[in-house]
């Protein structure tokens, strides 16, 4: 009895061991989480008004349980908007290596260094989301196509090549 005892015991450790090895929180593995919502009123929202398109949004998270950072892109520029995380109905994480998470917050500034005008199909939140998407390597579909118009189909098409 005291020898199986002690091989479930080393088992118990090794599949724990197994188990957080390949748990990338625990491991301290960077995401970049991709958000959106659909039409909505949220008067708890930082901007309290009406959305008749949604938003989409890029969440940065350093290995923790919990995002640090969540950036959207609106007609006022590039705003931290951690309020969109609650509300968001659609979500697609990818781990990232250190070269991506490089890529992608140089991506981040290069919008916040140089905001361009606000141009809804042209220059918004999509188009944003889209470029952090590509800068780690992600592909996506084209606005339009396969019906990614709005933020929560254009960030559910954002996928490993």
């Amino acid at each position: 009895m005291k020898k199986f005892t002690i091989t479930l015991v080393f088992l118990t450790v090794l599949v724990t061991a197994i188990s957080a090895q390949n748990d990338p929180l625990r491991q301290g593995q960077r995401q970049i989480i991709f958000y959106a919502y659909g039409p909505n009123w949220n008067p708890w929202h930082s901007t309290r008004t009406f959305s008749t398109a949604g938003h989409a949004f890029v969440g940065f998270s350093s290995g923790g349980v919990y995002i640090e950072e969540a950036w959207g892109y609106y007609p006022a520029g590039l705003m931290n908007d951690m309020d969109g995380v609650r509300q968001a109905s659609v979500r697609r994480a990818f781990n990232v290596t250190e070269a991506q998470w490089t890529r992608a917050r140089n991506m981040l500034e290069a919008w916040r260094a140089n905001p361009d005008l606000y141009i809804l199909g042209g220059q918004d939140c999509i188009n944003f989301a889209y470029s952090i998407a590509r800068a780690i390597g992600l592909v996506h579909d084209t606005f339009l196509s396969n019906f990614s118009l709005l933020p929560t189909t254009c960030v559910n098409s954002i996928r490993r090549p």
